[in-house]
């Protein structure tokens, strides 16, 4: 849904609202397989935005993060570390759509 994604953006960026609907992130595969692919839709992202996203899963789901940091760091509109972000290699744009108007 609608949410505030100031903690998920560079900080030099001159967008006028951080607002994203996010409709879909998900997992899909497994480590254990050796491959995992990740989902995600929204209305619009921000610059870094899905390499932030991406990188605090994986900082998560490893257990170098607790869930509740994040949790803090959006509650408060705090930006989460620089060091979360992922390489962009490996990342792939694979669909965009557009509303008819």
């Amino acid at each position: 849904g609608y949410r505030e994604f100031f903690p998920f953006c560079k900080t030099n960026t001159d967008v006028k609202t951080m607002r994203c609907d996010l409709r879909r992130a998900e997992w899909e595969g497994s480590p254990r397989e050796g491959k995992m692919v990740f989902h995600i839709a929204s209305d619009r992202f921000l610059r870094g935005m899905v390499r932030l996203i991406v990188g605090m899963c994986l900082h998560v789901g490893t257990g170098k993060t607790k869930i509740e940091e994040v949790r803090h760091a959006l509650d408060r509109q705090e930006r989460l570390k620089k060091s979360w972000s992922i390489p962009p290699q490996g990342l792939f744009l694979t669909e965009v759509s557009y509303a008819r108007y």
